[in-house]
């Protein structure tokens, strides 16, 4: 039995000397340079925002309405004013709400800056919203890891009461 298994892995040892040769470079290939593999291609994608928005997060609130929030700016990690929200019937088109929360206005925590790096940050990211018939909230992450919580009326996340 020992002889068996010593002859075993004598093999694989010699199989497993085989490696593949390098690419001869780096691949300079995109998603479009690969056939589709049966699906149609991606329609062109048209902006619903004119705000850069990431993390986005939607929901149906209790007046059947749909919100919309997410982490806004360009320098999202180091600097934005707050949470945004938007609302739409059909998902297609989106009615501001404005900025339902500011760090300046209501993070009465939040609105010292602090430093990382050498460079001054101050922002919110990630906001979420949920709904329920008696609450909105609007969760969201800040420069801490901390968690602020934004409570609304039932009629919808619209912000801060």
């Amino acid at each position: 039995m020992k002889n068996l298994l010593l002859l075993v892995c004598l093999l694989l040892s010699q199989l497993g000397g085989r490696a593949q040769t390098p690419a001869a470079g780096p691949v300079k290939k995109t998603v479009k340079d690969f056939p589709h593999t049966g699906e149609p291609p991606m329609p062109p994608v048209k902006p619903i925002l004119d705000t850069p928005l990431r993390d986005a997060s939607i929901c149906l609130g209790p007046d059947k309405t749909y919100y919309l929030t997410g982490t806004i700016g360009p320098d999202f990690m180091v600097s934005n004013e707050g949470i945004k929200v938007w609302k739409s019937k059909d998902m297609k088109t989106w009615e501001p709400l404005g900025l339902v929360w500011s760090i300046e206005r209501d993070g009465t925590w939040q609105k010292q800056w602090t430093v990382k790096n050498g460079n001054r940050r101050r922002a919110l990211w990630a906001p979420k919203s949920a709904t329920s018939t008696a609450t909105s909230l609007l969760p969201t992450a800040s420069r801490d890891w901390a968690r602020v919580c934004s409570k609304a009326p039932p009629a919808g996340p619209k912000g801060p009461t």
